[in-house]
């Protein structure tokens, strides 16, 4: 029997079945329904809107309570947008708020357990649209019930109590689908006292919508001081009048002296290359502890091993004449390892110790008489970063004072990381201005343009979706964020350096203009004086970061294998020096760093009587 002869012989018991299942269908769907909704709204003298809002469930199936969404974001017809508050929640069951851009959903029960039958649920709120929009006018334009509900809304009920008296002839409703004009689903009246309406819709489809719009006189809300409009030019004069002293405490105290560079063709004989690094900028880095090693291997204090790309260090004559933390890092670097004999397997245990306390202890050195900075610049350097606190304090005021929170706070913690990672990054740049290459110095600017633009689209963003005033964020943001980084240059740079700094760099710079410029004509007069000379400046060549440049002006010549070097390299040359310094350079750096670290809605207004979901508030709600 085919399907068809089935169907001809069956066919009431068919159609039957298709209509228990047609009424079937409709009863398995309706999970819950919403019995009733209430909505009291209380509106103050100042214009907030304290509402309470009940509603009747009956769950069918399962569930584990009843959830409210209230829209906050709106557009006017100008293209202007408003950022509604929603404040003061509370509910009658176990409550959780959550917050986005567009609207705030409050979840009434638990997820620990689920309800059956009919359940009430109450919840309030003060619903804030901010201070007056218009100047010839006032209203109130809410939608008591909005369209996105998930079931219809069985009965619903309103209360609305005005501060002062009201003009009947102002009122207005509406109901149905989105923008209808239509208020016959709306039954209202007024009390004597002209203030309070009570009204009733009826029952509410789930794309359908009841809204009031009141007309009233300009004046009818008390108006609210707009303390960020207040707070801005008061922010603005603030930040101008510390832009201006830390120009002046830069122009009068940390102006450095222009250098007078004379190019030298031999090592200052009071520095080492360690001191060379750290007259620089102020700091150890690896590279000054490489520099070393090749320093004391040109002495015959060290000889380097190379076997099985495995490198190590073996200690030669005592060092002479050294300053305290020269003579400090030879012995504590080859008290590492044993019978004066230091591999790369040494260097993990304490080297970065080694590396600390020489840092302390070069850093000692260089204080009095041979402090590299001037001590009255300093301080004016860290008060111009305080004064950097001004748009840090006030920018998240003229954003947000209105309305203060949380996000007043996000604001103010985001432009102090700005100010904090702007410094740090000039300081780093300005640290080896002298001798970073032109890329170098662009990539740097560059890479802050970048964290500008990022820092303050993200706060641009915060301000647009989360304040009341986004026009005013236009121009706040961008500026606060230039003065940060403004006040950020000026912390660096009033950092000059003393006349012994000014005078111990011009002696290194001096050297590294040699190194970088020397013809080779020239070279070739200094080898046949001294055949060991490009050895004897490889380590200062180092420091300065021309070891590449250094050897590439030797590649012509033919160079004796040093004294001071062992192992697998059989054919010398400047580069395969040099690949040996950036071995060595590599070795040290990779157990530098501590065990376990890793590398470094719409509004409208246009029709006179306003219409269905038109206003703001509205939303809708449903079981979870």
């Amino acid at each position: 029997m085919n399907v068809y002869q089935y169907l001809s012989r069956n066919r009431a018991g068919f159609t039957a079945g298709i209509l228990l299942l047609c009424l079937l269908f409709p009863l398995s769907a309706a999970d819950y329904t919403i019995d009733s909704f209430n909505s009291s709204i209380i509106i103050t003298s100042e214009g907030h809107y304290d509402i309470e809002e009940s509603a009747t469930l009956t769950f069918n199936v399962p569930k584990h309570g009843f959830y409210r969404t209230v829209p906050v974001s709106f557009t006017l017809d100008d293209g202007s947008s408003i950022k509604a508050r929603v404040t003061k929640i509370r509910a009658s069951e176990d409550l959780e708020v959550s917050r986005n851009s567009y609207s705030v959903v409050m979840r009434l029960g638990s997820p620990d357990y689920t309800v059956t039958g009919t359940h009430d649920y109450a919840i309030s709120y003060r619903y804030d649209i901010g201070e007056d929009r218009f100047t010839d006018k006032d209203e109130f334009y809410f939608n008591i019930i909005g369209t996105d509900w998930d079931v219809p809304l069985e009965e619903s009920s309103f209360t609305i109590e005005f501060p002062f008296p009201i003009d009947t002839d102002a009122i207005s409703f509406t109901s149905g689908e989105a923008g209808s004009t239509s208020g016959e689903q709306v039954s209202w009246s007024i009390d004597d006292s002209g203030k309070t309406i009570t009204g009733t819709a009826g029952r509410i489809a789930p794309d359908e919508a009841v809204t009031v719009k009141v007309d009233l006189p300009e004046g009818y809300f008390e108006s609210r001081t707009n303390w960020q409009a207040i707070i801005a030019p008061f922010a603005l004069v603030l930040t101008l009048l510390g832009l201006f002293l830390a120009f002046r405490w830069w122009r009068t105290y940390g102006r450095d002296k222009n250098l007078v560079i004379v190019p030298v063709f031999t090592a200052p004989e009071d520095l080492s290359p360690l001191d060379a690094g750290y007259i620089i900028d102020s700091s150890l880095d690896i590279h000054d502890v490489t520099s070393m090693l090749f320093y004391w291997a040109d002495k015959g204090a060290v000889t380097i091993v190379e076997e099985d790309k495995k490198i190590s260090f073996i200690k030669g004559k005592p060092l002479t004449d050294s300053l305290p933390h020269e003579q400090q890092l030879f012995d504590r670097f080859f008290a590492l390892g044993k019978n004066g004999v230091v591999t790369e397997k040494d260097l993990k245990n304490d080297f970065i110790k080694v590396y600390a306390k020489v840092q302390q202890t070069v850093a000692k050195h260089y204080t009095k008489e041979r402090r590299l900075d001037s001590r009255e610049a300093k301080v004016k350097a860290g008060l111009t970063f305080l004064l950097g606190l001004i748009p840090v304090l006030t920018l998240p005021l003229v954003l947000t004072v209105n309305y203060p929170g949380a996000i007043t706070l996000v604001i103010a913690g985001i432009s102090l990381a700005y100010l904090i990672t702007d410094t740090v990054i000039i300081q780093a740049a300005m640290s080896r201005w002298h001798i970073r290459k032109t890329f170098s110095k662009v990539m740097f600017f560059f890479l802050l343009f970048l964290i500008f633009v990022i820092v303050s689209f993200v706060v641009f963003a915060i301000a647009y979706f989360e304040t009341s005033q986004q026009s005013l964020a236009l121009w706040a943001v961008p500026a606060a964020f230039i003065s940060l980084f403004i006040f950020a240059l000026f912390t660096v740079i009033t950092t000059k350096r003393s006349d012994y700094g000014v005078k111990k760099l011009e002696e290194v710079m001096g050297l590294r203009e040699f190194i970088e410029k020397v013809e080779i004509d020239e070279l070739k007069r200094m080898i046949e004086k001294d055949p060991e000379y490009y050895y004897h400046l490889l380590s200062y060549a180092i420091v300065l970061g021309l070891e590449k440049k250094w050897a590439k002006k030797f590649d012509s010549f033919t160079l004796e294998p040093p004294r001071w070097y062992s192992g697998d390299q059989v054919l010398f040359n400047s580069l395969a020096i040099s690949a040996i310094v950036n071995r060595c350079d590599r070795s040290l750096a990779s157990n530098l760093a501590p065990k376990g670290s890793s590398s470094p809605g719409h509004v409208s207004s246009g029709f006179s009587g306003g219409s269905s979901g038109g206003g703001f508030g509205g939303g809708g709600g449903g079981a979870w």
